[in-house]
């Protein structure tokens, strides 16, 4: 089974997270995990060059093209999923998708895609993630409603 952008990301955000927190995996009389970093770290990137053949051949693009584009959203995705664990604000976002076709960005007033990622603050509206994520920087209220925003802190798990 092919592995998108997202579950890589989130492969490589597990990964980061055993590797910060290996005193909690590992212990002098603990058995050897069942996969190695080296084997884990071979995986991800067979994933990622499956992803980036299929977009080639799929898109009509030279592979170089499709790879650099499945590393930058890898990346993307990985940057939205640590920033949860270290920034209170952007841990508060709700994320969803759009729904409806034709809904536009409350920040940039660009159209969004059906399907593609959003987040919101609390009230219905909703944004590309990092147009909210720069807006929410230097505002805590909701650039179409005013809707305050309750910052949280929350561990992220994975």
């Amino acid at each position: 089974m092919m592995m998108g952008e997202h579950e890589i990301a989130e492969a490589m955000a597990a990964r980061l997270h055993r590797l910060s927190n290996w005193d909690k995996y590992s212990s002098e009389s603990a058995p050897e995990p069942h996969c190695t970093e080296e084997q884990l770290s071979l995986h991800l990137q067979t994933k990622k060059a499956e992803l980036a053949v299929h977009r080639a051949k799929s898109t009509g693009r030279d592979l170089r093209t499709a790879w650099a584009e499945v590393e930058l959203g890898i990346m993307r995705h990985l940057a939205c999923l640590l920033a949860r664990t270290i920034d209170p604000v952007i841990a508060s976002l709700r994320d969803s998708a759009v729904v409806q076709e034709g809904e536009v960005c409350g920040v940039c007033h660009e159209e969004m895609r059906r399907g593609e990622t959003s987040r919101g603050m609390g009230c219905s509206h909703v944004f590309h993630p990092l147009c909210i994520e720069m807006w929410v920087r230097s505002h805590n209220s909701c650039p179409m409603c005013r809707h305050s925003m309750e910052i949280q802190t929350v561990d992220f798990q994975l």
